[in-house]
């Protein structure tokens, strides 16, 4: 909505308030994952939230992982699913047309862990196969349903011919849908803003990309919306402070920001919940993460929203395998 100038510039232009919120948020412990991992992208499929590969970074070397875990109510611990053909993380999760399908993401070679793929894999039974191939190697990006069309943008890809360290990649804007017609992936309208380590989340048929960073400039507060109807992109009211490696998801028609990490001073992870008014393009402040985390997994479920993994340390130190459901009570 456009912003009228008054003498008060600063919180008008961020349209933050930062005034006690609506109503209380609660945090209750959820059940552990098997193991602890970061670098994550989980999904909700056939009622159950699934979380794939994924980093133990507290680990020598970094320890990648295969194993993919579900968790359904009423369950008493995760169980697993068919492992990944080999250790992956950054791969984004998404249930689409009743499938499970695992796209892009980094795996390991002999020249290093950073190895961007552009594999969209589909769990076939008891293994997961290839559904597709994206255009290009695509990691720490967004995926959306919209309209029954499978869309995907941003994140980072190879900005040469090297392909497996960190530094070798570089931020794109670029958007594509899958058609099913051709059973190839297309090119929708670019992301305004190229940037990676976004969360993203669809509301009412809208996509919101939140966040993220730069490989060269750091933390941003962007805030997008793309209309899948018109192909076109709504710059909206920034987040309240800029942060990569964040979690997002909704619960009663708003989004909810968790975590994140920066890396100025001795760098930190984000310990503030933001909560974003679509309808007012406003933000909140929404209480506090119990224990801050970034890298971790944020997804809807039965009116809460499980926030899942992550590390307590920025960078790689203390990955956990802690579970915790967040409520908000408009």
């Amino acid at each position: 909505m456009p912003i009228k100038k008054s003498w008060f510039p600063l919180l008008c232009a961020a349209l933050v308030s930062s005034a006690a919120w609506a109503g209380p948020s609660t945090w209750q412990k959820g059940i552990d994952l098997p193991e602890p991992t970061q670098e994550i992208y989980p999904t909700v499929h056939g009622g159950s939230i699934v979380v794939a590969g994924g980093i133990n970074a507290s680990q020598p070397d970094w320890q990648i992982h295969t194993a993919v875990w579900a968790w359904s109510e009423g369950d008493m611990a995760w169980s697993s699913l068919p492992s990944l053909p080999e250790p992956w993380h950054h791969g984004i999760l998404v249930s689409w047309q009743g499938e499970l399908l695992h796209i892009g993401g980094f795996t390991r070679s002999e020249q290093g862990s950073w190895v961007n793929r552009n594999d969209v894999l589909r769990l076939d039974g008891e293994k997961w196969v290839r559904h597709s191939r994206l255009p290009m190697p695509l990691s720490e990006s967004n995926v959306a349903v919209l309209h029954g069309r499978l869309h995907l943008a941003g994140g980072r890809s190879p900005s040469g011919s090297e392909n497996s360290q960190w530094g070798h990649q570089s931020d794109v804007a670029v958007h594509w849908y899958y058609d099913t017609d051709t059973q190839t992936w297309l090119p929708a309208k670019p992301l305004p803003s190229p940037r990676n380590s976004t969360c993203s989340i669809v509301v009412d048929d809208q996509w919101y990309i939140l966040g993220g960073r730069t490989v060269g400039g750091g933390n941003v507060a962007s805030n997008e919306r793309y209309d899948a109807k018109n192909d076109s992109w709504t710059t909206l009211s920034p987040m309240p402070q800029a942060q990569g490696g964040l979690a997002c998801a909704s619960i009663n028609g708003d989004i909810f920001a968790f975590g994140g990490e920066f890396f100025t001073g001795d760098g930190g992870v984000y310990k503030d919940v933001w909560r974003y008014v679509i309808k007012d393009d406003t933000w909140h402040r929404a209480g506090e993460m119990p224990v801050p985390r970034h890298g971790l997994g944020a997804v809807s479920y039965n009116g809460r929203i499980a926030v899942i993994a992550g590390a307590a340390k920025v960078g790689g130190s203390d990955t956990q395998n802690r579970v915790s459901w967040f409520s908000f009570a408009n």
